[in-house]
């Protein structure tokens, strides 16, 4: 156990290093690169795209490819060597796995592959129901209350790590976004994992207790028949600076040693840090890192941070649900009083969202939940939108400028016939070939909700309307008026 821990440890430190020069971990000698499989299908909308960023200018050792979940389940995995399957909702990647990925992802391990799960990709490896894989020793703590907010958190290494690292200190602050809180498992047929990090500090909103993140597992790995399996609960590959635990996860992942490693200097991620009000700077710190590359639309501003911090406080992950009545301002559940299945709640979510911020756009009962996304766009595109202060945004790098500047921005698909969508833009800095492959960064409620996704994403369930079909609107905010960040055409 202790050699087990000490090359995880030595490969941390490999990937950790500042030094310019080459870095050699103790390891075998390089061979060809890494061929790392990403998840790139429902339930994870971000992985993909951080996993090219962290990875993708350095094909020398890393060879990287995404895989749908169809994919997966015809075999495709055999030509890899690790598979990463990243955040989201583990959820629905289970489900659009279904039960011929799951199995191939747990034959592919036992075989000798590599599995690196990142938050909800860790929760997947945990035994549960028939949804999950079953291939981590652990279990989940405080799962009621999954929906722990975002922050920045501190990492402690464990003592072996703190060790083989040489550091006076063997603590990392890292992005924490509602990932699971690990502890050992019970299940015999199971190897016990090898704890790497444990949370020092913790993220408590939304009615989460405090005092029980502390202490529990953020980093493990373990073996998994002939394969490792190594996960995240937090998000290094969206933290400015510690990408290469990623890459270290990658490499112990595929059994490489002594794999030499140049150090790549990787652009600001494309999600800035969220900075909490002074109120809460106590329970949830977290850091606001100022863009190294501005992108395609701009830096996020002081305004468009304090927006980002916005729509996190709304909790969207875990309210507005899908197939249950809720409240269109709160997104809490109310009962069904006789109605019939409830919709899901994308216009209600961005009613309540513009409501709290003294905005109005049309929400029940002024119009019925059925169909309010058509009408919302037919309404703000009307005289009586534009007297309410909302103008028509003519491109999608307008947006994602709007956005940053601390405005409220609505990408809004409406159907004459049968459901639309609309989903809000995010603040965010992203490259023109992000913008262009992706659309704006985006949040919203409905078939899946998120906080931070993609505009492809966001109209996945409605193929064809993104970008040609969905209309862009935006409203000045509390945040952009007087920071020169409101845009009137």
């Amino acid at each position: 156990m202790r050699k087990h821990k000490a090359s995880i440890i030595a490969l941390l430190a490999c990937a950790l290093s500042a030094m310019p020069a080459l870095v050699v971990c103790q390891s075998s000698p390089v061979g060809r690169p890494i061929r790392v499989a990403v998840y790139e299908d429902k339930g994870s909308p971000r992985t993909p795209r951080d996993m090219e960023r962290v990875l993708g200018g350095d094909s020398a050792h890393f060879d990287l490819r995404f895989l749908s979940a169809e994919q997966i389940r015809t075999g495709s995995l055999s030509g890899f060597d690790v598979l990463v399957q990243g955040g989201g909702n583990s959820l629905i990647q289970s489900k659009e796995l279904k039960e011929d990925g799951r199995e191939a992802i747990r034959k592919f391990v036992r075989a000798g592959g590599g599995y690196v799960g990142i938050c909800g990709g860790a929760h997947f490896t945990v035994p549960g129901d028939e949804l999950k894989l079953g291939i981590l020793n652990a279990r989940v703590v405080d799962n009621a209350h999954w929906a722990r907010g975002r922050g920045d958190v501190i990492l402690d290494f464990t003592p072996d790590g703190q060790k083989e690292l040489g550091e006076p200190s063997a603590k990392t602050k890292v992005m924490y976004h509602q990932g699971p809180l690990l502890a050992p498992g019970d299940r015999s047929d199971l190897p016990p994992y090898t704890l790497l990090a444990s949370y020092e500090t913790e993220v408590a909103k939304n009615g989460a207790p405090h005092g029980v993140m502390q202490g529990t597992a953020a980093i493990v790995s373990a073996s998994y028949g002939q394969g490792r399996v190594f996960v995240f609960g937090p998000h290094p590959e969206q933290t400015q600076g510690q990408e290469g635990l990623v890459r270290a996860a990658l490499l112990w992942a595929a059994g490489r040693t002594q794999q030499p490693i140049a150090p790549v200097s990787a652009p600001a991620p494309a999600q800035q840090a969220v900075a909490p009000p002074p109120s809460s700077a106590a329970t949830s710190p977290v850091a606001v890192h100022p863009p190294v590359d501005t992108g395609c639309c701009g830096p996020v501003t002081a305004a468009g941070v304090q927006l980002q911090h916005y729509l996190d406080s709304l909790n969207v992950d875990h309210l507005w649900e899908q197939h249950t009545f809720v409240d269109w301002r709160t997104g809490e559940p109310v009962p069904s009083k006789g109605r019939r299945e409830p919709p899901t709640h994308c216009s209600a979510f961005a009613a309540g969202a513009a409501d709290r911020l003294g905005i109005y756009l049309l929400h029940p009962p002024d119009h019925s939940q059925e169909q309010l996304a058509a009408a919302q766009e037919r309404w703000m595109g009307s005289d009586a939108g534009r007297a309410q202060g909302w103008f028509p945004v003519s491109s999608a790098l307008q947006a994602q400028m709007l956005a940053n500047l601390g405005n409220l921005v609505v990408l809004v698909y409406g159907r004459e016939h049968g459901s639309g969508h609309i989903a809000i833009v995010r603040p965010a800095v992203k490259s023109r070939k992000q913008l262009d492959e992706d659309g704006p960064e985006t949040t919203q409620a409905g078939g899946h909700n998120f906080s931070d996704g993609t505009a492809k994403y966001s109209f996945v369930f409605h193929p064809g309307a993104w970008p040609n079909q969905v209309k862009i609107f935006a409203h000045a905010t509390k945040f952009s008026e007087g920071a020169s960040g409101a845009m009137q055409p």
